[in-house]
């Protein structure tokens, strides 16, 4: 619980540091620019909970993830981003007919991509921005912690050993009220000491509304509220083992 309560206030000492942003995915990348020359900091914290197995093995996941993710303006069009994750995972599991609880926390896996707008429509108002993205996923996180049970499962590390590429597109239509955005990404995760997880798939969407202020005035306003409907979805290949 004192791990976590760091976590978050440290996170949330970022978010702090930070100057104000309009409505964004909370999840995914959006195909907005960043302004050339400007650095943008932004960071969260994720709560993920896994239960319901339905084996005698009993399984609950619980998973704390706090990326911090930074964006550099290189051009009008070009954007560097560099995401570097703190993870604290925890797996409750029957065994030998005792509870036990296995866990592993640390920097995880950092994340190198870069963001290039190929198109790009302004009207009053309004723009619709379409970006496609490249990175790298870079082996930063251990992935040979240890318990007293013995060496953590893969699954439970902090990172993977691995070198994974990804790619994706993302499209943002934004007016003075609302802003939709959708995203597509592909990772090709690959072998590391014996073990690689499987490919990962997803496709992203976020529709944005402002609810506050009502109407904009010309003098502006210190800051916005906005109702924000997210959706998901992530397919994973199989993970293998080549032991």
């Amino acid at each position: 619980m004192m791990r976590d309560l760091f976590v978050i206030g440290l996170v949330a000492g970022l978010i702090g540091l930070t100057v104000p942003a309009q409505a964004g995915p909370i999840t995914f990348n959006s195909a907005l620019p960043v302004a050339e020359g400007l650095g943008i900091l932004r960071s969260q914290v994720k709560l993920v909970r896994k239960s319901g197995d339905a084996t005698s093995a009993g399984r609950v996941l619980n998973v704390t993830a706090a990326p911090v993710v930074l964006a550099y303006g290189a051009s009008p069009k070009l954007a560097l981003f560099g995401v570097l994750p703190y993870v604290d995972k925890r797996l409750d599991v029957s065994m030998g007919g005792a509870r036990i609880q296995r866990d592993a926390q640390g920097i995880g896996d950092a994340l190198f991509f870069a963001r290039y707008t190929v198109i790009q429509v302004d009207h009053p108002g309004k723009t619709l921005r379409i970006a496609p993205f490249a990175g790298l996923k870079t082996p930063t996180g251990s992935h040979s912690q240890r318990d007293a049970f013995g060496l953590v499962p893969r699954i439970l590390q902090p990172g993977s050993g691995s070198w994974d590429p990804f790619l994706g597109v993302a499209l943002t239509r934004q007016t003075l009220d609302w802003e939709f955005d959708a995203a597509a990404k592909y990772r090709f995760n690959t072998e590391a000491s014996g073990f690689a997880f499987g490919d990962e798939a997803r496709a992203d969407a976020s529709f944005q509304y402002r609810m506050f202020p009502r109407t904009l005035e010309s003098g502006g306003v210190p800051a916005f509220v906005y109702a924000v409907l997210e959706s998901n979805l992530i397919w994973n290949g199989k993970n293998r083992s080549l032991a």
